[in-house]
């Protein structure tokens, strides 16, 4: 090794220092190391090294700040690795099988002192809310993601795209919203034939009319809904008289776990309605499997399908019990 370092340091033609004897030495010398390299298994292992730092900086992903809740969910099946920081409210009870990895980032109020304190690539918001951080992250040179709130499936492919190509990862986004697509296709194929008339009632009466997510949902899944059929667009609300004269075959009762005074509970135990004859006793589902377009929807979907169908079961069986 001395013999090696001391021709790069020395290197001479007949004793003498040239240029060209300098040019030569030095391209023998690198010819030697790499041998020596080889012969030590080194060369490989540093080759490995480099190529694999060099991947991680092109493939370096944006790190994410969200401010809205919807956001948190949709980046909590995609990319939970990129998010730095979630809403508060994500911290709350929740019955997403996800929420838990929620909980463990940190949460934000939506102040720009958070933003500035975390820096992230992209701080990404929901249509409405935060709207006075929007122009202040600009200024300090961090990107504004907003993802519109969906009021289809062909919106909820949109919004999944925009949040899939912020993270560099469209491909995987396309693929969440093809299995919902796929997974819809199954539930209607199951239960639109049985025609089920169904109203969703979210907490203080609120309903869901035609061009809401909701309606585009259970009309996704085969079910009519009442509110549509009855004229309601977007979103409306609904007393509980008009309830009881609509006469749905299946109520709908959107529950969240930390509210369990909510009207749409109350009006359950109503004796209006507990006298009022119905197809089917009303089904709880919780918020978050509905609000935010996430693949939690199919446990919605699956959960309106096995009730349904439960019903027909022991419907058909108490018919062959009376013929026999």
């Amino acid at each position: 090794m001395f013999a090696l370092t001391q021709s790069l340091l020395y290197p001479t033609v007949n004793g003498e220092f040239t240029p060209d004897s300098h040019l030569a030495s030095i391209q023998g010398g690198i010819c030697m190391l790499v041998k020596a390299f080889r012969a030590l298994g080194l060369l490989s292992a540093l080759t490995f090294t480099l190529s694999v730092n060099a991947g991680d900086v092109r493939a370096a992903e944006p790190t994410v700040m969200s401010v809205n809740q919807c956001v948190d969910q949709m980046m909590g099946y995609l990319a939970p690795e990129n998010l730095v920081s979630v809403t508060w409210l994500s911290h709350q009870p929740s019955e997403l099988a996800i929420a838990p990895t929620l909980r463990d980032i940190p949460a934000n109020f939506g102040f720009i002192e958070q933003v500035l304190e975390l820096r992230p690539d992209i701080v990404m918001a929901g249509q409405y809310g935060a709207s006075s951080l929007k122009p202040m992250v600009g200024k300090f040179n961090m990107r504004w993601v907003e993802i519109p709130l969906p009021q289809s499936l062909d919106d909820l492919q949109a919004s999944w795209r925009m949040v899939g190509e912020a993270v560099r990862k469209p491909e995987q986004a396309a693929d969440i919203v093809r299995g919902l697509r796929d997974y819809f296709a199954d539930v209607h194929g199951k239960i639109a034939d049985k025609q089920v008339k169904a109203l969703v009632l979210n907490a203080n009466g609120w309903i869901a009319g035609e061009g809401n997510f909701q309606d585009a949902f259970l009309d996704a899944i085969g079910v009519i809904n009442v509110a549509s059929e009855q004229g309601v667009q977007g979103w409306g609300q609904v007393d509980l008289e008009t309830l009881v004269r609509w006469r749905p075959d299946l109520l709908v009762l959107v529950s969240n776990s930390y509210d369990s005074e909510a009207l749409a509970t109350n009006w359950v135990e109503h004796p209006l309605l507990k006298r009022r004859p119905s197809r089917f006793k009303p089904l709880y589902i919780p918020a978050d499997w509905l609000s935010c377009g996430t693949p939690a929807m199919t446990l919605a979907a699956q959960k309106v399908a096995d009730h349904i169908l439960a019903h027909e079961r022991k419907a058909s069986e108490g018919e062959v019990a009376d013929d026999l």
